[in-house]
């Protein structure tokens, strides 16, 4: 079953419609906030975690320690970014064949 949700990791946004000359454009703005806040907490967590036992930082663990900061949020930012603009599309395309 395909996860059909776009907007689940977009926190806030703005989205324009304007008309121009043979048609109309969308312009919006989407942000992150939430998932940038939840992510960073789940990296400070896995940094307190790893370091908690070492006495000296080593790059391996300070990059571990980012994994969740990048899967998550970079992750579904990158997803976000390229379903959107598709679903707006498409949410377009239906309201002209109406």
């Amino acid at each position: 079953m395909p996860n059909t949700n776009v907007l689940v990791p977009i926190a806030s946004g703005q989205i324009d419609v304007q008309t121009e000359l043979g048609g109309f454009a969308i312009r919006y703005t989407i942000r992150f906030t939430e998932l940038l806040i939840l992510s960073l907490l789940a990296s400070v967590a896995l940094a307190f975690a790893l370091h908690s036992n070492i006495s000296n930082a080593t790059a391996v663990s300070v990059f571990v320690s980012l994994l969740p900061l990048i899967w998550l949020f970079g992750g579904n930012v990158v997803i976000a970014l390229y379903r959107f603009p598709r679903l707006l599309r498409r949410a377009a395309e239906t309201a002209n064949a109406v």
